[in-house]
């Protein structure tokens, strides 16, 4: 009757559960079937290689990485007529100050330094920047600069240490400590901006070169 029923499904959900427990966690890669037609579905089960379980609506592998198994699905679906669509990303961006204090704007050439600027200007520009200096060379001294509200300093820690983390941070503990002075750092920053842009132009002239011998013109208009 239905006690016999209820023994007999209370068996077989304990049965089911110790069975589960015989095999032991190991990592594995899930492609999911949400969308995806049968065709598309079938043909990602024959593509993916080494141990894999097919279940109704998705496939574990036990050997693919995550970023080959990204791929895999992707160029699948490309080829049944998906989209192949990137998984979506972002990247944040921190504006610098201007070199006046305030936006950089195009229609302010003091505000900016491009990279098509003439180093001798990228040097002038720099020499006339605005800082985080105090009223007196005194002051600095006994209560250090506000190298976080300083355009120079930005110039340091964005662009002419490059990739060296310990000279931007002892440019700012230099200027915070009342060591640096403006007129001293605004000499040095605009000496690397002058190297920075004669290397750069110089590069670009070389990169041109090569470009010409490829047939690509960089003077094409935008649309």
């Amino acid at each position: 009757g239905d006690t016999d029923l209820d023994d007999t499904t209370r068996e077989s959900a304990i049965e089911k559960l110790r069975a589960a427990g015989k095999e032991p966690l190991r990592p594995r890669t899930r492609f999911l079937d949400r969308n995806a037609t049968d065709e598309a579905f079938s043909a990602l089960i024959e593509a993916i290689d080494g141990e894999k379980r097919v279940y109704d609506e998705h496939i574990d592998s036990f050997d693919l990485g995550l970023d080959a198994a990204v791929d895999l699905a992707r160029e699948v679906e490309l080829d049944h007529g998906g989209y192949g669509f990137l998984a979506p990303s972002s990247i944040y961006h921190r504006f610098m100050t201007g070199l006046t204090g305030g936006k950089m704007s195009s229609s302010i050439p003091a505000s900016h330094i491009s990279l098509l600027d003439d180093p001798e200007t990228g040097y002038d520009k720099v020499q006339s920047a605005t800082t985080g200096g105090r009223e007196t060379a005194e002051r600095q001294r006994e209560l250090g600069g506000e190298a976080d509200e300083c355009p120079v300093y930005e110039l340091y820690a964005y662009l002419l240490a490059a990739d060296d983390d310990e000279f931007a941070t002892r440019v700012y503990e230099e200027c915070t400590g009342g060591e640096r002075l403006c007129g001293d750092c605004k000499d040095q920053a605009a000496e690397l901006m002058r190297e920075f842009l004669a290397d750069h132009q110089d590069k670009r002239a070389e990169a041109e070169e090569v470009l010409e011998g490829l047939d690509i013109d960089l003077n094409t208009e935008r649309t």
